[in-house]
């Protein structure tokens, strides 16, 4: 069995109808001004970062953000179709907050519940991200990093699976999902640690 690394998912930066509060989904809505400038600061960020490869989202806002991120490193870009953002159908371009309300609830994980079936499923995104995991661990290389870029439901989703729950996420961030003593657990990129890497065991880390 082979044991999958820690790696790097950065959501990609703002659009227009993320500032607005919409669904999304399928619907391919370049970066606004602030989202190429969220892109720069994430590539500031990780430019000492050994990367073996970096797998995208075919939609244009991750794609622009994962061009604006590495922008000397863009033989490492490939597209990966199981990192598209969820299918909202019928909600695509609604309100996120107007939403919430309509169907009384409260937290955003909550939303997987209420998806509409002109859309995709909460389980079929569940199901690409589990198979994405399970590739990423046969392509990554010792000593580097994989890096995803894409929207937050499918990062939702792979941090559901890994670290048990859903988190608040932000556009053009880093986040660095991570063995601890318990499992997994996805923190900022402050938190990243070239030991990660080193081969040792967690019990041997703490």
């Amino acid at each position: 069995m082979i044991t999958l690394q820690p790696f790097v998912f950065i959501r990609h930066g703002e659009t227009d109808w993320n500032r607005s509060g919409l669904f999304q989904g399928r619907s391919d809505i370049p970066l606004n001004q602030t989202g190429r400038e969220q892109a720069r600061a994430a590539s500031r960020k990780l430019v000492s970062l050994p990367v073996s490869r970096v797998m995208v989202s075919p939609l244009l806002r991750a794609l622009e953000t994962a061009a604006l991120t590495f922008p000397k490193r863009s033989h490492l870009i490939e597209v990966e179709d199981d990192l598209i953002e969820c299918d909202f159908g019928s909600l695509d371009g609604k309100s996120i907050t107007d939403t919430m309300r309509e169907y009384g609830i409260t937290r955003k994980e909550q939303l997987a519940e209420i998806l509409p079936a002109d859309g995709e499923a909460w389980s079929s995104v569940l199901a690409r991200c589990k198979a994405l995991l399970d590739r990423l661990a046969t392509l990554q290389e010792f000593g580097s990093a994989i890096v995803l870029v894409g929207h937050d439901a499918v990062l939702q989703g792979i941090s559901e699976i890994l670290a048990g729950g859903w988190f608040d996420s932000k556009h053009g961030e880093p986040y660095y999902f991570r063995k601890c003593s318990v499992g997994w657990e996805v923190v900022g990129w402050d938190k990243f640690d070239m030991d990660d890497y080193s081969g040792k065991t967690p019990s041997q880390r703490f």
